[in-house]
């Protein structure tokens, strides 16, 4: 209840606020990050609101919530995405958000909630990314070929789906 109400009582500008400062921070941080984010500044706010409502719905409707998170993480191979980033993402977030409100119980829900979903994106990013996806994802044929030849012919194709 105390992370529904803190995330609620948010204004859109708070959560806008938060996200340009977690960014800020990110940056700072692990200046790697920037060539990833090659976004505008709205849509990295978009991302820090996305994840603090996130934070509120995996008390509301977790199923739901899993479904949505292990889909985000498959995109997020696609995207080449460095695992190692997810935790420093959420810290930035939750620094930002104390700035934002004392009440521990939220706190600790809003970290609770996040370290979830990262960890489930996380574990969905390295199960799911195949040497195979990897070499199509560099774009690199005889990557693609090294990686099928370690399937039998007969399986290739359905390696490739």
């Amino acid at each position: 209840r105390a992370v529904a109400n803190l995330t609620s009582e948010m204004a859109p500008e708070d959560k806008r606020k938060i996200g340009m400062e977690a960014f800020k921070q990110l940056f700072r941080k692990l200046p790697d990050t920037e060539n990833y984010f090659k976004q505008n500044n709205e849509r990295l706010c978009f991302f820090v609101t996305r994840a603090i409502e996130m934070s509120g719905e995996i008390y509301q409707d977790p199923v739901r919530l899993i479904n949505d998170t292990l889909s985000l993480g498959l995109r997020h191979i696609m995207y080449q995405v460095n695992t190692q980033y997810f935790e420093a993402f959420v810290f930035c977030i939750l620094e930002e958000l104390q700035r934002f409100t004392t009440d521990a119980t939220a706190l600790d829900g809003v970290a609770w909630a996040m370290t979830q979903i990262a960890a489930s994106m996380v574990r969905v990013i390295e199960e799911g990314s195949t040497p195979l996806l990897r070499a199509v994802l560099a774009n690199n044929p005889k990557q693609v070929k090294k990686a099928l030849s370690e399937f039998p012919r007969q399986d290739r194709i359905a390696a490739c789906m």
